[in-house]
């Protein structure tokens, strides 16, 4: 690998790389697990579903198009559903053998996000940690209580103090050791943020976006 690539993959998972495995540390997934990832065509998705694969977890990731799905299921995912269309959750099912999932990393939010929550399995792990729908998803906490699902919100993800550097030699550590192939599916040059944010927006964006400082 040249250090032009190096260096797209190291920038790739800096941020992405350390939220994905705090998702980690405070869900607890095990090897036998099913986790169902949404959002998993982007750029935390697909490393959630690596670093949930290496684990030894049975991983369905959710996410929107035949492109974005094709992409979900070369990181390694058991099966990639389209949460665009009807019937969506009975479909995840079916692709846990008739399971529900023990784990759900949600990073879409919203109704979609309300949806996959009573979808999970009773004790099961929900982390709430993404808004690309507009909002969290709304959890009834008396439900969840009584279903002894234990949820993780985006407060519970903030770091302490030691929390980021502990966590980026972490993830630098998975990618050294292939266990993580962050996917750069565009790159813009600094000149066309605008464009790149446009992009972002219109959900036209498969996995990680980068800003190149120059034309190398």
């Amino acid at each position: 690998m040249n250090a032009t690539l190096l260096i797209l993959d190291a920038t790739a998972v800096l941020h992405d790389g350390t939220t994905a495995l705090r998702v980690l540390e405070r869900t607890g997934p095990q090897q036998g697990d099913r986790a169902l990832v949404l959002g998993a065509a982007g750029g935390m998705g697909i490393l959630l579903v690596e670093l949930l694969v290496a684990r030894g977890v049975i991983v369905v990731g959710a996410a929107r198009g035949s492109t974005k799905r094709a992409v979900v299921s070369e990181a390694g995912a058991a099966a990639a559903v389209d949460y665009g269309e009807a019937g969506w959750t009975e479909a995840v099912v079916q692709a846990f053998g008739g399971h529900r999932p023990t784990v759900v990393l949600d990073g879409v939010g919203g109704t979609i996000g309300g949806d996959a929550f009573e979808l999970i399995a009773d004790g099961g792990r929900f982390s709430a940690h993404g808004t690309p729908s507009g909002s969290f998803a709304a959890i009834d906490q008396e439900e969840s209580a009584h279903r002894g699902v234990s949820v993780t919100t985006i407060a519970d993800l903030q770091f302490a103090n030691g929390d980021r550097p502990r966590l980026l030699n972490a993830v630098l550590s998975e990618l050294g050791a292939g266990r993580l192939a962050p996917l750069v599916g565009q790159t813009f040059s600094l000149a066309d943020a605008s464009k790149a944010h446009l992009a972002i927006e219109s959900r036209e964006t498969v996995a990680k976006t980068l800003l190149l400082c120059d034309d190398r």
